[in-house]
């Protein structure tokens, strides 16, 4: 299976959690930011980086990292805001440890990294977004 289809099999698990939805999430384009309109947070997907790799017994392994970025749109509010932080840090990890478009018998997904950047982004209608990356690593079984 390629990266793209764990991609887009992540995308699934994340969508069906109900906190996004379909339109809320891209792994195409950032435009996203300046098309979001009033969402509360839109999910940015990408690849980061891929490895292979041969256990002892001949099995293939390929290890992908994508990355989730989420940007939480800055709405005034300095409670609302990081109470979104603290919400999205609680959502996205178990969605990907549980979702089941992702972990397949031959394939399972684990965030291993959370990361708080210290810096905001502005769009061109000059909102506010804080982003927050969470790098899930993939490992499936060739």
């Amino acid at each position: 299976m390629s990266i793209w289809s764990a991609a887009s099999a992540l995308i699934d698990d994340l969508v069906a959690t109900g906190s996004w939805a379909r339109r809320e999430v891209s792994a195409c384009d950032y435009g996203l930011l300046d098309r979001g309109g009033p969402s509360a947070c839109l999910l940015i997907i990408q690849p980061v980086q891929a490895t292979l790799s041969e256990d002892g017994y001949g099995t293939q392994y390929s290890t992908w990292t994508i990355r989730i970025e989420a940007y939480i749109r800055n709405t005034a509010d300095p409670a609302e805001v990081l109470g979104r932080i603290w919400q999205i840090h609680d959502t996205i990890p178990p969605a990907v440890r549980s979702g089941s478009n992702l972990n397949t018998a031959a394939r399972s997904g684990l965030v291993t990294t959370v990361t708080n950047p210290d810096f905001a982004l502005e769009n061109r209608d000059n909102m506010l977004y804080f982003p927050v990356f969470f790098d899930v690593t993939v490992k499936e079984a060739q």
